[in-house]
């Protein structure tokens, strides 16, 4: 556990240095509110699927199916994800990605 904590500190101070240098150097802003939609789905997947017992390996292939499709619709239903991201999608499972 301790591993994976230390992973997701360090990518977060490595995204923060990034964001921070993109801004000083390059001039490029991102619209800190475009961080809100996909954390609170992210949390409501991660409280979700907490509360659940993995009991063989395809109950957990199974279960983390379920979060990711569940973090998506949450996704959506907080219209974190516009019509130009389903078209782009469309598009891309269809094998038209420009």
């Amino acid at each position: 556990m301790g591993a994976a904590i230390a992973t997701v500190v360090s990518n977060a101070v490595t995204w923060v240095a990034m964001a921070v240098a993109s801004r000083r150097l390059l001039g490029i802003f991102f619209d800190h509110g475009d961080l809100v939609k996909p954390l609170i789905s992210s949390a409501v997947m991660v409280i979700l699927l907490s509360l659940t017992e993995f009991t063989s390996l395809l109950d957990a292939v199974l279960k983390v199916a379920g979060g990711a499709i569940l973090y998506f619709i949450i996704l959506f239903l907080l219209r974190g994800i516009g019509k130009e991201d389903v078209m782009y999608l469309r598009k891309v499972l269809a094998g038209q990605q420009k």
